[in-house]
């Protein structure tokens, strides 16, 4: 019997890491022809795709992406529910010798790029040159996320995104080294469990694009960077500086480097079981990457949120705390406002479909809430029993961690695009969304 898994990929503290990602989401049940299109001639593949209009497949900041249930080899047990994953070539330094790394889970609610090392069961076995501190120490990070760490060495990578130019930046080795896992490292996780494994992170690793440049810069202390012997761990004597924390991978370009576009098509009610999209980089910088003039723009706070959410289906709910999260694979909408499964495995399991209708609010620059859209939250335990082959689903929710939560998982980004910029010097991120055409 396959379990599907709940995923929290966001760092712990939007503030620190970027963002926040964590489980299925809701958005609203459409026909999939309405915005992508299915496999006619062959209906039970049930694949969905962009329209052929808009697939940018040759322009040089685009990445495909696929939502297909994770890993061939962990898909029939633990399936990766509303896990949107694309491919990333990383080679060593100034060289040729490179990888592609598939099934690299993306991330809006997190910064820089973490991949799995190959003895951790994940694909990259370059030996890419450690990030070194100034005392001549290997530099390691505990990255803390909502549902467990990973711990892993800091490397040196060139990153190839599409057709940009190749950069290179420091990228998390995840699973490098656990033997040298400092007490502090898990005592500090909200959830002490170890991602550091393909059973655990249940990808190859994460490409956090969230709304900020680093990692956490001057706030990295005294976590989640280690300075490390061959034997032992402890945190460095001050912030490390930017050069050994990892980094937002599109800042890095030499262009389109102000932040992303996410676009998923439509997906029924009953879900997908394959469903392909594309990352546009940059916004406005580009013909195929501009923010139509009729789309709202919401400033985030100072930690990539929003100012706020509402949710009625009957009665209105208010949310102070509320986020957009590509790497959260449900709708998180209170913790205790929808029944839960009998089950046990933390998925929202109504008696039947529940509607509602959303609005989110700007952090700040206007007191007006976005447009509407509707939310909708199916019985997790009978769409998986029903449509044991799908992966993408569009109504489904799990528990926030409080009533005052709101969280807009992968299921919203189903039928919209969605653009984040990235935090500058002078202006907080902004994010945008719309239909799908």
């Amino acid at each position: 019997m396959k379990t599907a898994l709940i995923i929290i990929a966001a760092c712990l503290a939007l503030s620190a890491c970027g963002g926040g990602s964590s489980s299925i989401a809701s958005s609203t049940a459409v026909s999939s022809s309405t915005a992508g299109s299915v496999n006619t001639a062959n209906p039970s593949s049930n694949t969905v795709t962009l329209p052929v209009s808009m697939q940018n497949s040759t322009a040089l900041n685009s990445l495909p992406l696929s939502i297909d249930g994770g890993i061939a080899s962990l898909r029939g047990a633990q399936p990766y529910i509303n896990g949107v994953f694309t491919t990333i070539t990383v080679c060593m330094p100034n060289t040729n010798q490179c990888q592609n790394i598939d099934h690299v889970l993306v991330d809006t609610g997190s910064v820089g790029l973490r991949l799995l090392a190959q003895s951790a069961g994940g694909e990259l076995s370059l030996p890419l040159p450690a990030v070194t501190s100034s005392l001549g120490t290997a530099v390691y990070e505990c990255t803390q996320f909502a549902d467990g760490y990973s711990w892993g060495s800091m490397n040196q990578a060139q990153v190839n995104l599409g057709g940009e130019t190749p950069v290179t930046l420091p990228v998390q080795v995840i699973g490098a080294r656990t033997d040298l896992t400092p007490a502090s490292c898990i005592q500090n996780a909200t959830v002490q469990k170890a991602e550091n494994n393909l059973s655990t992170l249940a990808s190859n690793g994460i490409i956090g694009i969230g709304a900020f440049t680093q990692d956490c810069g001057p706030s990295c202390y005294p976590q989640p960077y280690y300075y490390c012997s061959s034997a032992n761990c402890s945190y460095p004597s001050a912030p490390p500086p930017l050069s050994e924390q990892v980094e937002n991978p599109i800042t890095a370009l030499k262009q389109d480097n102000n932040g992303s576009i996410l676009i998923l098509p439509s997906v029924s009610s009953t879900g997908a079981s394959n469903v392909s999209g594309q990352l546009l980089l940059g916004i406005n910088t580009q013909s195929n990457n501009q923010i139509p003039g009729t789309a709202p723009l919401l400033m985030l706070d100072i930690n990539g949120q929003l100012g706020g959410a509402t949710w009625s289906n009957g009665t209105l709910n208010t949310f102070s705390t509320s986020y957009f999260d590509s790497g959260t694979s449900v709708l998180e909408i209170g913790a205790s406002l929808i029944p839960s499964c009998s089950s046990g495995d933390g998925f929202d399991c109504p008696a039947s479909q529940i509607s509602g209708t959303a609005q989110v609010f700007a952090a700040s620059g206007t007191s007006s809430p976005a447009p509407s859209f509707r939310l909708d939250i199916g019985n997790a335990d009978q769409l998986f029993a029903s449509f044991p082959t799908n992966y993408a689903f569009a109504n489904l929710g799990a528990a926030a961690p409080d009533n005052n939560t709101l969280v807009l998982g992968l299921p919203f980004f189903y039928g919209h695009e969605v653009a984040l910029s990235i935090t500058s010097a002078h202006n907080n991120a902004e994010i945008s969304y719309w239909n799908v055409p």
